[in-house]
């Protein structure tokens, strides 16, 4: 291999104003392998609205994703959709006086019956606006059809939030907006939403749109697209436009449509099955990816225990010998890219040279989001 990265979304910490007191351990593996490593990059992703979380940005540099295409509508290239298409999540919307909050969809707990049934009960609205509507995971719906004239963004920047500054935008956002509606009367008094109702469960009450598919191959975004909005990298990035061919291990649907659509080989598999033989293998010569944990959940359900354990379970998994001999087959080549709400921290190693042997990278402290002064950019060894 040539090398291993580890992305760890939502690992890292925010500066103020936006920390929300998520301090990772002051010691453990990670900092042990990144003794000798460097601080490559510290980036902060502003904007208001926030217009893509920054894993999400890394990911769209890192294999050169047009910024016409959602990261998380790139689910649909596993189950062999042909562009374009939407993405779409089954989702609670709680209603207050003056305002509506995404609910996060992962609580709904959808079963796929009930997916089944609510989907079904809205396919001839698609049907009439001209779209094919597909459901092959209960969380994870698509439309097929030529898009429609919409700036969307994708539910994870809203969850827990107001969703007023991430309502879809643009010329035919009238058109969806009546679609919406229609499918909200049809589902208000739904045997599946009565159900759920009687057992205490949140109804199903509105489909949110996350972007789309176009399906075209292009360059990458250009400068003041929002992916590179208010961005302003710190040190020099490593991140390159486009990625040698290699594997990923994920379980994240919108990850794995990502890399399969870039040629590379995806390894369904949780980080912590890893078989490092397997995974040396499909990588070959190129990079190891592995979407090493979920941080993510817990930061936006607001549970510091569940993101504290996170980072248990991550020093646990880095101890363990399958991870010793991944490492090993990449020769030591270590890429860690931690993300917060607003901010992308990227390390590597090996970096100090032997002679200055007294420097040591305080990783966690850089993840922690206290200051570190990034290094200069230099030569990939």
């Amino acid at each position: 291999m040539k090398e291993l990265i580890l992305l760890c979304a939502g690992a890292a910490g925010d500066p103020p104003p936006d920390d929300a007191g998520l301090v990772p351990p002051s010691r453990g593996e990670l900092q042990r392998l990144l003794a000798r490593g460097v601080l490559c990059q510290d980036r902060r992703i502003a904007g208001d609205p926030q217009l893509e979380l920054p894993e999400d940005a890394w990911l769209r540099e890192r294999f050169a994703v047009p910024s016409s295409d959602c990261i998380e509508a790139l689910a649909g290239a596993r189950e062999g959709l042909q562009a374009p298409w939407w993405s779409l999540t089954p989702c609670h919307l709680h209603i207050g006086l003056d305002h509506a909050m995404l609910v996060d969809p992962g609580q709904l707990a959808l079963a796929p019956d009930e997916a089944e049934a609510l989907a079904a009960a809205v396919t001839e609205t698609f049907s009439a606006a001209g779209l094919a509507l597909r459901w092959p995971r209960p969380d994870h719906w698509f439309a097929l059809g030529a898009p429609w004239r919409l700036q969307a963004w994708p539910w994870t920047l809203a969850s827990g939030r107001n969703v007023v500054a991430w309502q879809p935008t643009g010329d035919d956002g009238r058109a969806w907006r009546r679609l919406l509606t229609e499918i909200q009367m049809i589902w208000h008094d739904h045997p599946v939403n009565q159900a759920r109702g009687e057992r205490g469960q949140r109804p199903v009450n509105a489909l949110w749109l996350n972007g789309f598919v176009l399906g075209a191959r292009t360059s990458p975004a250009p400068p003041g697209s929002p992916v590179h909005a208010g961005a302003s990298v710190q040190a020099g990035a490593s991140v390159q436009a486009g990625a040698s061919p290699g594997a990923l291990l994920t379980a994240r649907p919108a990850l794995a449509g990502l890399a399969e659509r870039a040629g590379w080989t995806v390894l369904d598999t949780p980080a912590r099955q890893l078989d490092p033989a397997a995974a040396a293998d499909a990588a070959g010569t190129g990079t190891l990816l592995i979407d090493a944990g979920d941080w993510r959940t817990a930061r936006r359900l607001g549970d510091r225990d569940a993101w504290l354990r996170a980072w248990s379970d991550f020093d646990a998994w880095l101890a363990r010998p399958a991870f010793a001999t991944a490492l090993g087959r990449a020769q030591g080549r270590l890429r860690v890219v931690c993300t917060a709400e607003r901010r992308l921290v990227e390390l590597a190693t090996p970096g100090i040279p032997a002679w200055r042997f007294w420097q040591r990278l305080d990783a966690l402290r850089a993840i922690g989001a206290n200051p570190v002064k990034p290094a200069r950019p230099r030569a990939e060894p």
